[in-house]
C-alpha cells in the first residue's frame, strides 16, 4: 500500500437512497467522511512527477487548458478554498503540490524558497502554467480545509494556525517547513490509519442503523395502508 504524507487508505461505504449519505465523526474541526480521504489518497498516489510526462500528456493538457483553468478557477471561489491555506488573510490564486491548496502569491513564494522536492507551486490566475489532470485531480480531492485539519491537527491553535503576514522572512519560512516538511504538527500514518478504520466501522455501523430505520418506516406505513 502506497502511504502519503498525510493521508491513508479507507474504505467508502455503501450509500442508502432518501437517507442522508456519508456519515461523518468530527477529525479536528471539520468532519471528513471517511471517502473523502479515499479520494485525496487515490488522487495523491496517481500524481506523476514532471519529468515522467510524455509528449501526449503534454498535448491533452495543452488542448484542455481553458476548461482546466476554468475548473480551477470555480474551485478557488469553493468555501474554505477562497482565502490562502497559510496566511488565511489574501485572496488564493496559486496552488501547491503535492499538498492540494489554494495560497496567495505571498506564500507561493515562500514556498518557493523551501524547494520543489517539498512543494511545486503553481499559479491559477494567470492562464500561463500548463496544468495536467492529475494535478488537478490532487487539488479537486484535497483543497484548503482537509489539508490544514490534518496538517494542523496537533498544533495548539488547530486550523487557525497561519503564517504571520506581518512577520519576519525567517519565522514565516520556518514555520512552513515545520507544516510541510517536518511535518511537525501533523498525523502521523498510523494514527490517521486508526482514524479512517474507527471513522469507517462507525459509518457502518450509523448505516445499518438507518436501513433499520428506514425497514420500519416501510413496514409502519405498509401497516397504516392495510388498516
Amino acid at each position: 500500500i502506497f502511504w502519503p504524507d498525510f493521508l491513508c487508505n479507507g474504505s467508502s461505504p455503501q450509500t442508502l437512497p432518501s437517507r442522508p449519505t456519508s456519515p461523518v465523526v468530527p477529525l479536528g474541526v471539520m468532519a471528513i467522511d471517511a471517502a473523502r480521504l479515499e479520494a485525496a489518497l487515490q488522487a495523491k498516489s496517481a500524481l506523476k512527477p514532471l519529468s515522467s510526462r510524455s509528449a501526449e500528456e503534454k498535448r491533452e493538457a495543452e488542448a484542455a487548458d481553458k476548461a482546466t483553468h476554468h475548473k480551477l478557477k470555480r474551485l478557488i471561489r469553493s468555501k474554505g478554498n477562497q482565502k490562502c491555506a497559510d496566511c488565511h488573510v489574501q485572496y488564493s490564486g496559486w496552488a501547491s503540490l503535492p499538498h492540494g491548496v489554494f495560497l496567495c502569491i505571498d506564500c507561493a513564494q515562500l514556498h518557493r524558497g523551501i524547494g520543489r522536492h517539498v512543494s511545486q507551486v503553481k499559479a491559477i490566475n494567470t492562464g500561463t502554467y500548463l496544468w495536467y489532470s492529475d494535478e488537478v485531480d490532487v487539488m479537486v480531492a484535497n483543497g484548503n480545509d482537509l489539508a490544514n485539519n490534518l496538517l494542523l491537527a496537533k498544533h495548539p491553535k488547530g486550523v487557525a494556525a497561519c503564517v504571520e503576514p506581518h512577520g519576519s522572512h525567517a519565522d514565516r519560512v520556518s514555520f512552513l517547513r515545520d507544516k510541510y516538511e517536518r511535518r511537525r504538527w501533523a498525523l502521523s500514518e498510523r494514527e490517521i490509519a486508526a482514524e479512517i478504520g474507527s471513522r469507517t466501522l462507525q459509518e457502518q455501523e450509523q448505516q445499518q442503523q438507518q436501513q433499520l430505520e428506514f425497514e420500519d418506516d416501510d413496514d409502519d406505513e405498509k401497516e397504516e395502508e392495510e388498516e
